[in-house]
């Protein structure tokens, strides 16, 4: 419903949507019987004029493992099954309609053990690489408004991010290396070229790799000097009323860095003055400010 109100809306990404599928007037499947205790499956009926708003824009829905194909007596998995069986009537009245819709059921192609929430299961990374190869497919990848996150702190590259760098060092020969595999400064790095003009990036990262960290430096004046930095804001000195309530017992020194994808420099804050003379040293000539 949100892309049938919001024209800003390009694209939508569904994971395991139990209920709320729409078709157009006339065209409402019967519901689904199923032993589940919510009782059958109905779709939504809406008026043709805005369900054809969902034809102009790629959509993709995935389920995960152990929805069973045919009637089973174990009501979950029976409930699943007609959900699953109503999202591929929805992707087929879009498709019908001159859309661009597809469900994918992970086991069908390769992936198997998901659960409800595939995203958040342990090979999260596969699912992460499916969702991105959509995406690149729909040209959708390169052109995010905003990107917030926090990424890992590991020095450690995985597979996809090993490849990433690699492929970056081939296209840029020139560029420095990045120290100890720090995937946040890679992180960063990509975050950049996600960037439509125009849209912002508010990372949190560590405070090292970004500011303090002798060995980054020539990796972090490269970054400097290609991009353009809002803002740094230094949590270091406050690590340890940060994390208070944490049940973890590691207080790690971050920084929030602030960017955007501007096509004119702008001047860059600091957040603390020690942040600002180490920024100083690694980089000359930027515009900058305190």
């Amino acid at each position: 419903l949100a892309a049938i109100k919001n024209p800003e809306i390009h694209a939508v990404v569904a994971y395991e949507p139990g209920s709320g599928f729409i078709f157009p007037a006339g065209e409402v499947p019967e519901p689904l019987e199923t032993i589940s205790p919510f009782g059958a499956l109905a779709g939504t009926e809406i008026v043709l004029e805005d369900f054809q708003k969902l034809t102009k824009i790629p959509i993709v829905i995935y389920y995960g493992d152990n929805i069973p194909a045919v009637p089973t007596a174990e009501w979950n998995k029976d409930n699943w099954r007609v959900r699953l069986q109503m999202a591929r009537l929805f992707a087929d009245a879009v498709n019908r309609h001159g859309g661009d819709a597809a469900v994918v059921h992970l086991p069908e192609i390769g992936i198997k053990g998901n659960t409800h929430f595939p995203f958040s299961d342990m090979n999260n990374q596969e699912i992460a690489v499916v969702l991105e190869k959509w995406l690149h497919e729909k040209k959708l990848d390169i052109d995010f408004d905003l990107i917030i996150g926090n990424p890992p702190f590991n020095s450690e590259f995985t597979e996809w991010a090993d490849i990433i760098n690699k492929e970056e060092k081939k296209v840029c020969p020139e560029r420095p290396d990045i120290p100890d595999n720090q995937i946040a400064l890679l992180f960063l790095e990509q975050s950049f070229k996600l960037l439509r003009s125009g849209g912002r990036c508010c990372l949190i990262l560590p405070s090292g790799p970004v500011l303090y960290n002798i060995k980054t430096h020539d990796f972090r004046k490269y970054l400097f000097e290609q991009n353009y930095f809002r803002e740094i804001c230094d949590f270091t000195p406050l690590r340890t009323k940060l994390f208070i309530g944490s049940s973890s017992n590691a207080k790690p020194a971050v920084v929030s860095v602030l960017a955007h994808g501007a096509s004119i420099p702008c001047p860059l804050r600091f957040g603390s003055r020690r942040a600002y003379s180490t920024y100083k040293s690694s980089c000359s000539g930027l515009s900058v400010s305190r």
